[in-house]
């Protein structure tokens, strides 16, 4: 019950970040980013308890086994964890672009590719677990897919950090 009421919570103030947000463009965008992203964390989290509850149903003990292992090494708590921290991340980088000499559209455009590198970084994260990966397995070369949300990211962030020095 808890979290469908907290789902719900998420859901109106999601809706609200679309339709009555009063913060400039980027600090908007973050911030329904963020909030897009913690509703894709609670749909993750429902896969979890599903696919926890299927396998209690079926006999598997919590004390011999992972209850959010999908497949043979799929790390369910990383695919639910990435995007739930985009709530804290995108909006935290927005707040900082803001002491900078940034136009408008230059924080703008840095927040659009945080937001696109997160998204991405999820994506790759989603599709690991789905496919039963582990999140970091250093020698399959699917390790490669994490250069785009790293360098989405790592250029809004650096961007953000030489703004910052000025």
């Amino acid at each position: 019950m808890t979290i469908a009421v907290t789902v719900t919570a998420l859901l109106l103030i999601t809706v609200a970040a679309f339709t009555s947000c009063t913060a400039d463009a980027a600090m908007a965008w973050a911030i329904r980013g963020g909030m897009l992203a913690l509703l894709a964390a609670q749909v993750v989290g429902m896969w979890m308890i599903v696919h926890g509850i299927g396998l209690l149903d079926a006999g598997v003990s919590p004390l011999t086994h992972s209850m959010t292992t999908y497949g043979q090494a799929g790390a369910m708590k990383y695919a639910h964890a990435v995007p739930m921290h985009a709530i804290q991340v995108l909006p935290g980088l927005a707040w900082l672009m803001g002491f900078g000499r940034w136009s408008g559209r230059a924080r703008l455009l840095a927040i659009s590719a945080a937001i696109a590198g997160y998204a991405s970084l999820f994506a790759v994260a989603l599709g690991r677990t789905a496919l039963g990966l582990e999140p970091f397995d250093l020698v399959s070369a699917s390790k490669l897919l994490y250069l785009v949300p790293a360098l989405l990211l790592g250029a809004a962030s650096v961007a953000t950090a030489a703004a910052l020095r000025r």
